[in-house]
């Protein structure tokens, strides 16, 4: 399922045969995929995606697909759909999403019946799909590329009807449309040294968003001052080459980790993690400004009692100490911190 943030007359989709493999490092299946597909608008009318070869795509390992330029008519705010129906001999990539949409479908096996065309698709028993990594279109609305680790993606959060999970996507997808990147258990170091295909969808996007740091500071041994070089690192490598050289970029606070004697209903019973000073030393620096960046949004000033503590507002925001829940992220969203006003006088 997605949503259309502009009308949409002529598009290309993106298909990948690659994935973000344990190590972050950017990993082909090992084998050619095929791939037929259609968009869905309106429900129950389906159009065929042209690729280079005709209606059936090869795509090398390691590589991303394009479509060729096809034209629909999808009114901006309409809902619409993709299908594809993929074969591969080593496993098919599936997109790791924080939960499916009540919309969504999957069917793996050996011996599948061809659907792009149409026809019930099972709903998915876990929240692991394919899809298109990118659908583009002309428009001169802002768009954005969201980067960063499992917050991003929302990996405690809970889909609802707008399909938009995350601390970053709750509150930019209702007006703009957005490639989600965000990867579980990434770090931006690890992004630095593997990008290649990410950084071809952030070339995309007239702004970029990066959400580092629960990792790099967590489960990686990154100081303070060494994650804020590497932030103002990535926004120099990701503009490199950039078509849009009024692009904007904008970086976001970590939000604490906690432990919990109580499954955190409520903040007496927290004890915040060893990184905390790092993590608070971190936002200060965001908070300062960092080199090259347009603006920052303080996330974690949400999400935590006060600045600095380490403890997560309770009840209900976390279920793990680390991960925000749909309540969290909707709280940020309703809290306007992260300020969409910020890009409204963008042009193109």
């Amino acid at each position: 399922m997605h949503i259309a943030r502009d009308a949409m007359s002529r598009i290309r989709l993106a298909w990948p045969n690659w994935y973000i493999n344990s190590s972050g490092v950017e990993t082909g299946t090992g084998s050619t995929m095929s791939i037929e597909a259609s968009v869905e608008y309106p429900q129950g009318v389906f159009t065929r995606v042209p690729f280079p070869t005709g209606l059936t795509g090869s795509i090398p390992s390691g590589e991303t697909l394009w479509s060729n330029w096809f034209s629909v008519n999808i009114p901006a705010g309409a809902t619409f759909w993709t299908r594809a129906f993929v074969q591969n001999t080593q496993g098919v990539v599936s997109l790791v999403m924080a939960s499916h949409h009540a919309d969504d479908g999957r069917e793996i096996g050996t011996s599948l019946i061809n659907k792009v065309d149409g026809g019930t698709i099972a709903a998915p028993s876990t929240a692991n799909e394919y899809g298109p990594c990118a659908i583009v279109g002309l428009t001169k609305r802002p768009t954005h590329a969201l980067i960063g680790d499992s917050r991003t993606v929302g990996s405690n959060d809970t889909q609802d009807a707008t399909g938009d999970t995350g601390i970053l996507a709750r509150t930019i997808g209702e007006n703009d449309a957005y490639i989600n990147l965000g990867c579980g258990g990434d770090q931006l170091a690890r992004f630095m040294d593997s990008h290649t295909r990410r950084k071809e969808l952030i070339d995309l996007c007239s702004h970029v968003h990066i959400a580092y740091g629960t990792n790099d500071l967590g489960t990686g041994s990154a100081e303070a001052a060494d994650l804020a070089a590497l932030f103002e690192a990535a926004r120099t490598t990701l503009h490199a080459g950039t078509h849009a050289p009024n692009r904007r970029y904008y970086a976001y606070t970590v939000a604490p980790r906690s432990t919990s004697t109580d499954a955190w209903a409520t903040t007496g019973n927290q004890t915040t993690l060893f990184n905390n000073a790092r993590r608070e030393a971190f936002n200060d620096l965001v908070r300062a400004g960092l080199t090259g960046f347009n603006d920052f949004f303080d996330v974690a000033s949400v999400e935590e009692t006060s600045e600095g503590s380490g403890i997560w507002n309770a009840p209900g925001w976390t279920t793990d100490g680390v991960h925000e829940t749909q309540l969290a992220a909707l709280a940020i969203k309703t809290s306007t911190i992260i300020d969409v006003s910020a890009w409204s006088g963008w042009t193109p």
